[in-house]
């Protein structure tokens, strides 16, 4: 079960890391048409964005359905129950 753990923690973590890329992306990205097309529709800014922030996007969120899924699995599992402590048996006599 620690694979599992593995698994979920690094999944986790890129989903963070592509999410953390998103948002540096698109506010470059809005930048960079700002600053070489000035008259350009929102449209045409909003399309940019949105098509270099997609990858990224894609990979932060199926990284979380991997997180959430081992996560959820990995909760699934009955524990084993603990047996109740023994007498000896000369103290029941």
């Amino acid at each position: 079960m620690d694979k599992i753990k593995l698994v979920s923690t690094i999944a986790t973590f890129f989903a963070v890391a592509s999410f953390v890329f998103v948002a540096i992306s698109a506010v470059s990205t809005y930048f960079l048409v700002q600053l070489t097309s000035t008259g350009a529709p929102i449209e045409y800014i909003a399309f940019n964005v949105i098509t270099i922030v997609m990858p990224y996007l894609a990979i932060g969120v199926f990284s979380l359905i991997v997180a959430f899924m081992t996560r959820s699995s990995k909760e699934e599992e009955p524990e084993k129950e603990a047996l109740p402590p023994v007498e000896p048996a000369e103290a029941n006599a």
